[in-house]
This record gives structure tokens, sequence and C-alpha cells, in this order.
């Protein structure tokens, strides 16, 4: 089980997968047919629901930037400026050079980890089917917002956390963040509170990919609120 996967624009619901599907239904103001398009455009402009790095932004600046909160660095740097201040010009650029050699070393793997960071949240840049005003909607995964219904089928990507209303021989894959190597039954009903993370059996998560069966899942957390969006972030601010 991957440490870092032990998080709604609404009001955050804490252990979702305990409680009545009619309170969840309260809590996100929704109900079996999902939500009205214009409800959910008025949450989607409520916040930013998907984390800049799953927008595929990439800041050089923000990365060089980041090597010189090293506290290492800026005491080199005090040394510098203090040996050029007493004109001891060789331990300058001796000084100099080490913080050039770490700020690189840094930036550089900063930059490789972010872009495979970008390449992981990439996997949850999809489309998604979701319920509104009665009827399927196709729309850009990162427009789910909580409270609507989404649908999965054999293929889908699961575009957010949340919790199965209904099932039919449903099976996800959800390996990347529990290290399962076999798809898990996922199921409508109630858990236990405590329930880990890999036992959560009626709850599906982001960035998981059904392999067989179909189910109709109310959407409760999304885009950095997932479990898959906190550990893209976390990873990010390393």
């Amino acid at each position: 089980m991957n440490e870092r996967a032990e998080g709604l624009a609404v009001d955050r619901i804490e252990a979702y997968w305990a409680l009545e599907l009619q309170t969840l239904f309260g809590e996100l103001s929704s109900g079996p047919t999902g939500l009205t398009d214009r409800e959910a455009r008025r949450r989607l402009a409520s916040g930013p629901l998907v984390p800049e790095i799953f927008q595929g932004r990439h800041d050089w600046l923000l990365l060089i930037g980041r090597q010189f909160k090293n506290p290492l660095v800026v005491v080199l740097l005090f040394v510098s400026a203090c040996s050029m201040l007493l004109s001891d010009w060789v331990e300058a650029i001796v000084v100099l050079g080490i913080v050039l050699m770490s700020t690189s070393l840094g930036f550089s793997q900063e930059f490789i980890a972010s872009r495979a960071f970008e390449r992981l949240a990439k996997r949850a840049m999809i489309m998604a089917i979701v319920l509104r005003d009665d009827r399927s909607r196709r729309i850009a995964a990162h427009r789910v917002v909580p409270g609507d219904v989404v649908l999965l089928e054999p293929g889908s990507r699961v575009p957010v956390d949340g919790v199965v209303i209904s099932d039919q021989e449903f099976y996800v894959n959800q390996s990347a963040l529990t290290g399962e190597a076999f798809a898990v039954t996922k199921r409508a009903g109630r858990l236990s509170a405590d329930a880990a993370l890999g036992q959560r059996s009626n709850v599906v998560f982001m960035g998981s990919s059904v392999e067989s069966g179909v189910a109709q899942v109310l959407a409760v957390r999304t885009g950095q609120e997932t479990v898959f969006g906190r550990i893209v972030e976390q990873l990010a601010e390393q």
C-alpha cells in the first residue's frame, strides 16, 4: 500500500464511504439523476478543482527559484558575497562554483521528476460521461464536479473519487494507488468509517481504470481533493 494514499469544492465530506447514500445526496445537494447543467457550471466556477500540474503547466522559473530556498545554498551565497567584499576572489569563485553545481543538479532532478509527474497526471485528463438534466453527456473529466453522477464502463478512466450508486459485475484496476496486482470488485453499500483505502470496496478512485462491468458513481471529490490529486501535489512540492 502506498503510504501517500492514506480528501469537495462544496464542503469536504469525511469518511463518505460510511454514509447512507441518501445522506450523501443531501450533503452534495444532488440525487440519482445528477445535477443540472446550470448547477454544475456554478460549482465549477466556484473555484479551481484541478491542480495546475494536471493541466500540464510547467514553470521553469519556479523550478529554478526553488533551488535557492535551500538553506545551504543561501549560506554559500552569503559566504561568497563576504569573500568578494574581502577581495578573496579565489574563494568566492570556488563557492559560487559549488552553488552552481548544486542548483544545476537540483534543477535537473526536479525537471526530470516534474515531467514524470505530468505524464502520470495526464492519465487523469480524460473524458467522462455524466448525467446532467436527466440525460447523459460526455464532458472533459476536469469539468466533473462533486455531486455529478458519473457513468463508468469497460475501458473508462475514473475521473473522480466517488461512491458506487449501482453496479453490474463491476471490476476496477486501482494498482497505481494501492499496488494490488489484480482488478478488484466494487459494489454499492456502506463500510466502516475506519476502512483502509484498499478496503473501500464501495469507492472508486481517480486514475483507476474499469476492467469490466458498468456502474454509476456519485462524485464526491475531484481534482486536488482526490487521493490521486493529493499524491501528485505532494510529489510536486518535494
